[in-house]
């Protein structure tokens, strides 16, 4: 019976983990996290990475990087980035009570530009 409990607990931390970090997909009004992109021009886009606040910043890195090769079929182009953050207010529950709150939300912004 404890072998199953270890299991078990060691199941809903790592459901909790996985839930937490943020997914490669675009970022929408809904989901808060994701990547948005413009093309500025022909094969050069504007790319930023925003994250849940839970990634670390070496993911980060690594889902924006993800990002730029896709948008660079096949894979190669030249990048330039800098991670910081991203201040949004948003709206929290503290006791039943609507409170307004800023929350810093990790960024990865930069440049790429497509090469042939």
């Amino acid at each position: 019976m404890k072998t199953f409990s270890k299991f078990g607990v060691v199941v809903l931390i790592s459901v909790f983990l996985v839930g937490c970090a943020t997914p490669y997909r675009k970022h929408t009004i809904w989901n808060g996290s994701g990547y948005d992109d413009e093309e500025l021009s022909p094969g050069i886009y504007s790319l930023t990475f925003t994250d849940n606040g839970w990634t670390s910043p070496e993911r980060d890195a690594e889902l924006w990087r993800q990002r730029a090769a896709d948008l660079c079929n096949p894979g190669k182009y030249n990048a330039s980035f800098k991670s910081g953050t991203d201040r949004r207010d948003t709206m929290s529950v503290a006791g039943g009570v609507p409170v307004g709150i800023s929350v810093n939300f990790p960024t990865v912004e930069g440049t790429v530009t497509c090469l042939n």
